[in-house]
């Protein structure tokens, strides 16, 4: 048996739910550059500490529907993180998804998206259920993808 993965705090909760094999963060109020250090150190932390529930993650999304405003200076931050996170694990079968629920945010997702390309693995998306299907159709393609790698 698992120690549950997870963390709250007054700017973001996070959790592994172990039923789909994701990890789960929900953001809240306002997104400033220090709420995103926090989180990603934690994240670090988590992967150190529980590297076993990290490889069985299939997955990452990240809710951001209770965001009440973005820092500016937020993007950058975030891309940093992100970027100094993909250099130190090989992410690259691991899909995110990123909930929204209005077209400013995912403007403003979708910028930071280019500031971090990272291929297919990264959507924004409308709901929890939609995530899921993400993840699940990154997954069935990234296995075809490696299946016909090995047959060339």
């Amino acid at each position: 048996m698992y120690q549950p993965i997870s963390i709250e705090t007054e700017q973001f909760s996070a959790e592994y739910d172990s039923n789909n094999h994701l990890l789960v963060v929900a953001y809240h109020g306002v997104l400033t550059p220090a709420v995103t250090k926090e989180f990603y150190a934690w994240l670090m932390q988590a992967m150190t500490d529980y590297p076993k529930q990290v490889q069985q993650a299939r997955g990452s999304v990240y809710d951001f529907c209770n965001v009440t405003e973005f820092a500016n200076s937020n993007l950058t931050t975030a891309s940093n993180q992100s970027k100094q996170l993909n250099q130190i694990n090989d992410l690259k079968d691991h899909p995110v998804a990123l909930i929204v629920k209005g077209k400013l945010q995912q403007q403003l997702l979708n910028v930071s998206m280019k500031l971090t390309p990272h291929d297919k693995r990264v959507r924004v998306v409308w709901s929890m259920n939609e995530a899921i299907e993400h993840v699940n159709a990154f997954h069935k393609q990234y296995a075809k993808e490696m299946a016909e790698s090995i047959e060339e």
